[in-house]
């Protein structure tokens, strides 16, 4: 998984992201594609450039997830602050028939990004916190005999990122 995430990153730095615009006036509105939070999980997003300093953003994919970006510095350099509300753990239960089940719990998520809002590569670093009903619904499963074979429900870090047009 490692490699993979240094690959990602070799893509993202060596790409148009560190251009000086972000590449949209005020009231434009982007489309983008990508993994994480920010993208519904796997999925896509739109984003809403407000002004210099604030976009909204909504994704959806596998979950889904709205909220807001704050560009500190305004629109140069491109670093900006996130919050979401959305899908942040997904738990998949093989049910007796076989069949597996996913169930979406959505949380609030804090994060630190870096991109253009148009024609390039975005990466975040989103800090998601697990809701309490998931965890709880983790520790039920395994009263019941279940094994987690993922990553233990808790708050993290995780990675995101996609490309803009």
């Amino acid at each position: 998984m490692k490699k993979f995430y240094i690959v990602v990153l070799f893509f993202v730095f060596s790409s148009s992201v560190f251009s000086d615009e972000t590449g949209l006036e005020d009231g434009d509105i982007s489309f983008g594609a990508g993994l994480g939070i920010p993208y519904g999980v796997l999925g896509a997003n739109m984003n809403y450039k407000i002004n210099s300093t604030f976009d909204v953003t909504a994704g959806l994919g596998l979950g889904y997830g709205a909220g807001v970006r704050v560009h500190p510095l305004g629109s140069k350099p491109n670093f900006r602050i996130t919050a979401f509300y959305g899908t942040n753990v997904i738990l998949a239960v093989k049910k007796s028939t076989g069949d597996e089940e996913l169930e979406r719990y959505q949380g609030f998520n804090l994060g630190i990004g870096y991109g253009k809002l148009s024609d390039g590569w975005d990466v975040d670093l989103v800090y998601a916190f697990a809701p309490q009903s998931a965890k709880d619904r983790e520790k039920e499963l395994e009263s019941q005999g279940y094994r987690n074979t993922g990553d233990k429900v808790e708050n993290r870090v995780t990675l995101s990122f996609g490309y803009h047009w």
